[in-house]
């Protein structure tokens, strides 16, 4: 059993992002200056010893592999980006494939999905919006549409994951690429384009491509070998109910037209996470979560989980180890490694230090024993 966590690689300043939210934009921009909503709401949060890395500095990356590979984490899977043949936030992973000395496996989760304008700017917050007057505003709001192309496309997109692929490190299931869809459904070439993909990767000593789908396990095709469940995405869109009275706490909505956050029980989504019938007919991965909070970056109007704790992390993720090994699985996944902007994250604060790390650790150590 690994554990395979999932890793932003919003953390270094893009061209575009300084034209959409102001010179200097990463992902700490929003995490920085995210605001309390009720009394004891931890924001804004703070890596601990103040480390705002810089995903563009090989160091970060070096002492992030360390890290992980000190408290139980197997691998990262890095977030893809590619809009019929436009690439961003790409460095990180470059870098990676540059420095063989980092000690990392990984692979990749295509999200595949328009990048639209839907981050709050509330008052206080220095984010500079430019909008094109000239344009509608409904197109305004897209940032960048997700397109798949065609045959010329697909070649292009396969042979740019080719050195990836190649790369000792690279995660594989008998001798194929992991390769994550965030959603497949929305490709509306699927098998055509997997099919040509298949075949590219035989052609360079691989036995195909190991495609896995996230959330759906009802889309059909011959090239999907697995799904994953991206956690909590999966339970919410599954229960649609906002159990925050089991977390002792549920938000007063105030005056009508006034932004309120969403506010779910973390033990009422790992109870989900944990008592559900696993779906679909073909192999699938088990995943969790650390903690989730979107203030950073939809304030207000955010979606966030109440009753976090290292503790009971702790608890829940033991038995979703030991579920996954009786399933003999070979990875488990966690959202996520570095999502600050939404509260997910593994890497250590100023409030819990290493505890949700060492949780990890600890768990995996005992592994064999978990599974019985």
């Amino acid at each position: 059993m690994k554990v395979i966590a999932f890793y932003l690689p919003q953390f270094h300043e893009v061209e575009e992002n300084n034209c959409w939210w102001g010179e200097g934009y990463t992902e700490w921009v929003g995490v920085r200056e995210s605001k309390p909503l009720y009394p004891g709401h931890y924001q804004p949060t703070e890596p601990l010893h103040d480390n705002y890395y810089d995903l563009t500095d090989p160091e970060a990356l070096m002492w992030q592999a360390g890290l992980a590979r000190e408290n139980g984490i197997y691998g990262f899977c890095f977030y893809h980006y590619w809009f019929g043949g436009k690439l961003i936030l790409e460095k990180p992973a470059q870098l990676l494939l540059e420095h063989q000395e980092i000690d990392l496996p990984f692979c990749f989760s295509w999200a595949n999905e328009t990048w639209k304008r839907t981050w709050s700017r509330e008052e206080g917050n220095s984010w500079n919006v430019v909008y094109d007057e000239k344009m509608p505003k409904k197109t305004q709001d897209i940032l960048l549409l997700q397109e798949y192309g065609i045959r010329r496309e697909w070649r292009e997109h396969f042979m740019y994951l080719l050195p990836f692929f190649q790369d000792e490190r690279y995660i594989k299931v008998d001798n194929k690429p992991v390769f994550i869809l965030y959603k497949p459904r929305d490709i509306k070439c699927l098998n055509t384009m997997l099919r040509m993909w298949n075949q590219l990767a035989t052609e360079y000593g691989f036995d195909g491509i190991y495609i896995i789908a996230t959330n759906d396990f009802q889309i059909q095709s011959r090239y999907i070998d697995a799904n994953v469940i991206f956690e909590p995405a999966y339970s919410i869109r599954r229960t649609g109910r906002w159990k925050s009275r089991l977390d002792g706490y549920v938000y007063k909505r105030r005056e009508k037209g006034r932004k309120t956050p969403r506010i779910c029980s973390y033990r009422y989504a790992w109870s989900q996470i944990l008592n559900r019938k696993v779906p679909g007919v073909r192999k699938t991965f088990l995943g969790g979560f650390v903690k989730f909070d979107k203030t950073p970056r939809e304030g207000k109007n955010a979606l966030l989980y109440i009753g976090a704790s290292p503790g009971r992390f702790k608890k829940y993720f033991r038995k979703l180890v030991k579920k996954g090994i009786e399933m003999d699985h070979e990875f488990v996944f966690l959202n996520a490694w570095n999502e600050w902007g939404e509260g997910a994250y593994l890497e250590p604060d100023k409030k819990y230090g290493m505890r949700y790390l060492n949780a990890v650790k600890e768990i995996m150590k005992s592994a064999g024993d978990v599974g019985r």
